[in-house]
């Protein structure tokens, strides 16, 4: 029983001081203070709260709380909201880039008229969810992993041909949750095929997302397989209907 009791007590203090060595090494002055507010909690997912507010604490703190408050009444998701997103398999976590990380895929020609916004937005948090937790899974032993995730370094890949059943409504609610609970992860948002469609559908879609997540978005020439696309991701880690190697739904 001791030698259990003392597992625990020293997983903590392991745990603790990784937490310490991360706060003091991303040399943010007011990370201490919003750790000390919400004790126990990741200070690699503090960090992010307190960068999309420019630092300020008490907005990060007040963010932070609704975060909780949404994770409470919104997580597990309801699978009757998934079922359809999981078989359509329109919003998927696949491969990675050149630098090693994770790319999450939409593909327009497999996202049904009908799906409800409910459904839209569990596809969305589900696949965000799981990469992260991935991530955060197989970088446990080792706290230096902690300071890759300290920058934004989610990829995304937008695929929006003719068609694609983007609604006013729903694409301003799933910004709004991603912005408010998912802040300072993604890096870099690819777009394509590049036709009317697209630059109309980014002209009603950039005003529900930030300033700093517009800079991010790249629109690439090229229709369904853009070459510019090999530049940030390795040929084997595209998928083959945007004209590289890999079978995605294999």
């Amino acid at each position: 029983q001791n030698m259990a009791d003392t597992s625990v007590d020293v997983s903590d203090v392991i745990t603790r001081f990784r937490q310490e060595v991360f706060i003091r090494n991303c040399n943010h002055e007011n990370l201490r203070q919003l750790c000390d507010v919400f004790p126990g909690h990741r200070p690699i997912k503090l960090l992010r709260f307190l960068r999309s507010v420019d630092g300020h604490v008490d907005k990060a703190k007040q963010k932070y709380e609704k975060h909780l408050e949404w994770h409470k009444s919104n997580l597990p998701l309801d699978q009757a909201h998934l079922q359809n997103p999981l078989q359509q398999r329109y919003f998927i976590h696949h491969a990675k880039d050149k630098e090693g990380d994770p790319v999450l895929v939409y593909r327009g020609n497999r996202h049904e008229t009908e799906a409800t916004v409910h459904e839209l937005q569990a596809a969305v948090i589900h696949t965000m969810s799981t990469c992260l937790e991935r991530l955060t899974q197989h970088t446990l032993p080792n706290e230096n992993h902690d300071h890759s995730l300290d920058k934004e370094f989610v990829t995304v890949i937008l695929f929006c041909p003719k068609n694609t059943p983007f609604e006013r409504a729903k694409l301003s609610q799933v910004a709004k949750v991603l912005s408010e609970n998912f802040p300072e992860v993604v890096k870099q948002i690819f777009v394509f095929p590049c036709g009317f469609f697209t630059h109309a559908l980014w002209g009603v879609g950039k005003f529900f997302v930030d300033e700093h997540t517009r800079k991010k978005v790249k629109f690439l020439d090229g229709g369904r397989k853009p070459p510019a696309l090999k530049e940030y991701i390795d040929h084997e880690h595209i998928p083959k209907e945007f004209g590289g190697l890999a079978d995605i739904d294999d």
